[in-house]
C-alpha cells in the first residue's frame, strides 16, 4: 500500500569481515520516515504479497549437490512464520503483488505457477504435477519483477528487458 519500506541488511559480504556488521537481518521503516524496526534475523530479498502486513523473504540453505531455496512469510511483528515454497535448483522468488502469482527462476529461466496458500511447504520445479507451472523465458530470465497490475511479469537477459502476460502463459 505504500505506507512501508522494508529492506535486508547483510553482514560481512565477502569484502569485509562479519565482526564490522552491524545487526543484520531485515527490517521495516514507514516511507514518511522513522526509526527502523528488526522483525527478522532470517531472510533475504523481502518483498510484499496481497498483505500490507506480511512480507515475504527467502532462505538458502547449501547441500551436497545444490542449494535448497525457501520461500517463506512472516508478519512485520516479527510473528506468524510460514513456510510456502521450497526447491532445489530456484535461484529467486517473486509473489505477485496480489498474491496470486509466484515466479521463480531456475536453472537460467523463468516460470509462472498460482500461489497457492496450502499451509504446508510446497515443492516447485519445472518438472512439478502438482499444479500448473508454465516456462516464460525462451533463452534465460534473472531479476524477476511484477507488473503493479500482475498481469505481467518482467525479467532481464543482459542489456534486454522482457515481458510477458500472465494470461498468454497459461
Amino acid at each position: 500500500d505504500g505506507s512501508k519500506i522494508v529492506y535486508g541488511k547483510m553482514s560481512g559480504g565477502y569484502l569485509t569481515t562479519p565482526i564490522w556488521s552491524n545487526e543484520p537481518g531485515v527490517y521495516v521503516v514507514d516511507a514518511a520516515g522513522g526509526e527502523p524496526k528488526r522483525f527478522s534475523r532470517k531472510g533475504s530479498r523481502p518483498q510484499f504479497g496481497a498483505e500490507p502486513d506480511r512480507v515475504f523473504l527467502v532462505t538458502s540453505e547449501s547441500l551436497k549437490d545444490n542449494d535448497r531455496h525457501t520461500l517463506f512469510s512472516i508478519g512485520l511483528d516479527g510473528t506468524q512464520e510460514r513456510s510456502h515454497y521450497v526447491s532445489d535448483n530456484a535461484t529467486e522468488f517473486a509473489v505477485s503483488p496480489d498474491g496470486k502469482w509466484l515466479a521463480y527462476a531456475e536453472r537460467f529461466n523463468a516460470y509462472i505457477t498460482p500461489f497457492v496458500p496450502t499451509g504446508r511447504e510446497v515443492g516447485v520445479g519445472p518438472k512439478t504435477t502438482a499444479q500448473p507451472i508454465a516456462r516464460v523465458s525462451a533463452l534465460a530470465g534473472r531479476w524477476l519483477h511484477w507488473s503493479g497490475d500482475s498481469a505481467s511479469l518482467h525479467w532481464s537477459l543482459g542489456p534486454e528487458l522482457y515481458t510477458r502476460k500472465v494470461s498468454d502463459s497459461f
